[in-house]
């Protein structure tokens, strides 16, 4: 049984994601994300290199964005990575979520 510090959310949401690849080009693409917490993310479907520190931005189409940084990256096939995803930077124009003591998220959803 895994022990984790808090609960997560399992899901299969489709997601926006964009940013800088580790090749130095731009990507806009969709993922999905297989499980949520109010410290971050499992995303699937990355198609783009990526490593560990870089930060990329996710919306949640019609809602608000927020920016991740990638905690770890794993191939899952030839084409496609799964990462987990630390949340960095809330809110960007919309209430996403605002972080309380310990940077907890009190809320994920945008109003």
């Amino acid at each position: 049984m895994e022990r984790r510090r808090e609960r997560r959310l399992v899901t299969n949401l489709l997601l926006r994601a964009w940013g800088m690849g580790s090749d130095g080009h731009t990507f806009f693409q969709d993922v999905q994300a297989h499980n949520i917490s109010s410290r971050g993310a499992k995303i699937w479907g990355i198609e783009h290199p990526i490593r560990p520190g870089d930060v990329i931005g996710l919306q949640l189409p019609g809602h608000g964005k927020a920016r991740f940084r990638v905690a770890w990256i794993m191939g899952t096939d030839l084409l496609k990575f799964q990462a987990g995803l630390l949340i960095r930077m809330w809110g960007m124009g919309t209430d996403v979520g605002k972080p309380r003591n310990n940077h907890k998220v009190e809320r994920m959803s945008s109003v």
